[in-house]
């Protein structure tokens, strides 16, 4: 809902807008707090899983894949789309789509 608003209220003063969605956002934090990403990447570790996949049977793991990216990528994109006067539209940022499972083999 605030991307649609944000591309009316472009259109309407006549401004060129970029946006950039990331998947879910991994890496280096500078805050002391979960953000969103964490919050999800820490349910699937402690089992209740991710809202965004279906739910699993008791002592299986859910069927799904998470989309992923390293902050850093997230940053580059965000210079690119300002630097580049090419760039116009959205920009979906994802470096890879483990399965739930690959997700929970990482940490072993």
């Amino acid at each position: 809902q605030q991307e649609k608003s944000a591309w009316s209220l472009a259109k309407d003063l006549k401004l060129e807008l970029r946006t950039i969605v990331p998947g879910f956002v991994l890496g280096p934090v500078l805050t002391d707090h979960l953000n969103f990403s964490h919050e999800v990447f820490l349910n699937v570790l402690r089992g209740p899983g991710t809202p965004l996949a279906p739910p699993a049977k008791a002592g299986h793991i859910q069927n799904g894949c998470m989309n992923v990216v390293d902050v850093r990528e997230v940053a580059s994109a965000h210079v690119l789309a300002a630097e580049k006067s090419e760039a116009e539209g959205r920009y979906v940022v994802i470096a890879e789509m483990p399965h739930l499972a690959d997700v929970l083999g990482y940490v072993e």
